[in-house]
């Protein structure tokens, strides 16, 4: 089976590389099931807490005090975590190349995966924003 010595080594890496394949698939999918309940976490704490923001409303009673807030307190967040993690993946990703001696990554799939969760964030700072600002409308100071 082997014509020459060491040939058996890249039958074995390659079955190895095929093993490393699907588990950067099932990492993939729990990293973005992490970041998706992340987000929604860091929403529910937003939206649950609006009468926090209700004596704000006294000072401030258009929408974009609240959007700013949400924008600041999930978007910013998000994107950072967004960052964090392409230049994670990039830094393995050029340790696996470097160890098969070949390969190559998308830097465009990098920045698409920032973008992502950057669009991502602002969706979820908005919305958040808007059910804040409604809230915080709705407020009324009351006897302690």
């Amino acid at each position: 089976m082997t014509a020459q010595p060491g040939q058996s080594w890249y039958l074995g890496a390659a079955a190895q590389a095929a093993q490393v394949r699907w588990l950067l698939d099932v990492a993939l999918l729990g990293i973005a099931a992490l970041a998706a309940a992340g987000a929604l976490g860091a929403a529910g704490v937003f939206i649950e807490q609006p009468q926090a923001l209700g004596p704000l409303a006294v000072y401030q009673t258009g929408r974009s005090f609240y959007q700013r807030i949400a924008l600041f307190n999930l978007a910013l967040p998000l994107t950072a975590v967004g960052v964090v993690g392409s230049t994670v993946a990039a830094v393995l990703g050029a340790l696996m190349i470097n160890l098969g001696n070949g390969g190559w990554m998308s830097a465009a799939l990098l920045g698409a995966g920032i973008a992502v969760v950057a669009v991502w964030g602002v969706v979820v700072a908005w919305s958040c924003g808007r059910t804040a600002s409604t809230h915080a409308a709705s407020w009324a100071p009351r006897a302690d």
